[in-house]
């Protein structure tokens, strides 16, 4: 027996999305890939509440919605800590909860990170476009119905059965938020000079206050970068460090474009993209070069890590 649980949005918070996986195989099209910027976060909100890994979470960035329940539910809060509590009081994180009918989920002040993922159990009644229900920036003539606002009704169709599961202390000592951002040399690095790549890469960058799901503007400038000729717009995808013409690093995020007329000098590596959607401005990041190999053994380490979740 199912069922059906309604949450409402009294108030949406800064900036309230939904998010899945993203779109994978459509860039070649000029779609954003989307999805969550921490999908490490997204995948574990999901298995704390026995969701399956293609349902969506709430991905909610800085500021915290207020959030009615109109039924009881199971939930999961993962990622930013931004002191949730339920009608007043204090809750866990990385564990799954029971709410019950007509309780309030509120988000206080931001401790660390900057995007949490609540998670509900259930079968989300929500609107998909080439398989994904992840909004798209500057189209919101698309899946209008998932973009958070004041008002928002989402549906989502409960269970009777429950699980009982918390985020083991290990993982979570795994996945801390990273200070050191591992690079692969990107597709324009040798039109570099060896002196700029060398000040970029020992600078310690700042996140400026230009930072989105599209892009981190990376603070100070790199100085004295001189184009040697016309870039060609070029193939560019989450993670992708550029160099603007007044030497300026932008990593591009989820919903970042698919083509991009800046020089490339980097690539942040696989294993290391959900640590971006953790930044927020004022955040300090270092940088290392890694090679290839590196990155292999990297991205396999943490698929190891995360397979429990597949569960």
């Amino acid at each position: 027996m199912n069922n059906v649980i309604h949450i409402a949005f009294l108030k949406p918070g800064l900036h309230t999305s939904m998010q899945d996986f993203g779109r994978s195989g459509w860039q070649a099209m000029g779609v954003p890939q989307g999805g969550a910027m921490d999908v490490v976060a997204h995948q574990a909100a999901n298995w704390l509440v026995g969701n399956g890994r293609m349902t969506p979470t709430l991905e909610i960035t800085v500021l915290g919605p207020t959030i009615r329940f109109h039924g009881a539910a199971q939930v999961a809060i993962t990622g930013a800590d931004m002191t949730p509590s339920l009608d007043g009081s204090p809750i866990d994180m990385w564990s799954c909860l029971y709410v019950d009918k007509g309780s309030t989920l509120n988000f206080g002040r931001l401790v660390s990170g900057a995007r949490a993922y609540l998670a509900i159990r259930g079968k989300w009644s929500v609107e998909n476009w080439l398989g994904s229900c992840s909004t798209l920036p500057g189209q919101q003539s698309l899946l209008s119905a998932n973009y958070i606002r004041q008002g928002t009704t989402i549906e989502i169709e409960g269970t009777v059965s429950s699980v009982e599961r918390k985020m083991p202390p290990q993982f979570l000592l795994k996945m801390a938020h990273a200070k050191v951002i591992r690079l692969l040399r990107g597709p324009d690095y040798e039109l570099f000079e060896s002196g700029f790549v060398t000040e970029f890469i020992e600078t310690r960058n700042t996140v400026g206050k230009d930072a989105s799901r599209m892009g981190l503007r990376l603070l100070p400038p790199q100085v004295e970068f001189v184009q040697a000729h016309q870039m060609i717009s070029s193939g560019v995808m989450p993670g992708t460090v550029q160099i603007t013409r007044s030497g300026q690093p932008i990593i591009l995020a989820a919903d970042g474009p698919t083509t991009g007329g800046y020089y490339r000098v980097a690539q942040v590596i696989q294993a290391d993209l959900h640590f971006l959607g953790q930044l927020k401005p004022g955040d300090e990041i270092d940088f290392e070069w890694v090679s290839l190999q590196e990155a292999y053994e990297a991205i396999a380490m943490l698929r190891d890590q995360l397979n429990f979740l597949q569960a």
